[in-house]
């Protein structure tokens, strides 16, 4: 099983749910299931489009959402990930250097800092505002 961080501090006047609701928004293109938490939430199998090598593995992303202050917060992710059933199947067929070699090529953590660099951009932006009417 592999582990890994990532972090990113944010400076917002949102309140903590509508935060949340960006964050999973932002995280919604890797797909998998979301289950809320008390300080955040859990993407489990999280992991379209994370690698081509993501078959290989079974990716779950813990979100926690840490106060600093009034109006600053850290969003840390602390992603898991563990062989899947094909790359347990890959290693009992004889493919075993081939399954090793995708597992320890595949790392998530690129795509899920883009993905929070962007829910700080929504975060700080207002982009969900409603349109203003111009005349």
């Amino acid at each position: 099983m592999a582990n890994k961080p990532v972090f990113e501090r944010v400076k917002t006047n949102k309140p903590p749910e509508e935060m949340r609701r960006f964050v999973i928004d932002a995280f919604r293109p890797f797909g998998g299931i979301v289950q809320l938490t008390n300080n955040g939430f859990l993407l489990r199998d999280g992991k379209v489009g994370t690698s081509s090598f993501s078959f290989v593995v079974n990716l779950n992303a813990n979100v926690i959402f840490k106060r600093l202050s009034e109006s600053e917060y850290e969003i840390q992710v602390y992603l898991s990930w563990a062989a899947s059933t094909a790359a347990i199947l890959l290693s009992i067929f004889g493919f075993i250097f081939f399954m090793v070699i995708l597992y320890f090529m595949y790392d998530p953590a690129p795509a899920y800092m883009m993905a929070l660099q962007r829910a700080k951009q929504y975060l700080i932006d207002d982009y969900y505002s409603p349109p203003q009417e111009v005349f």
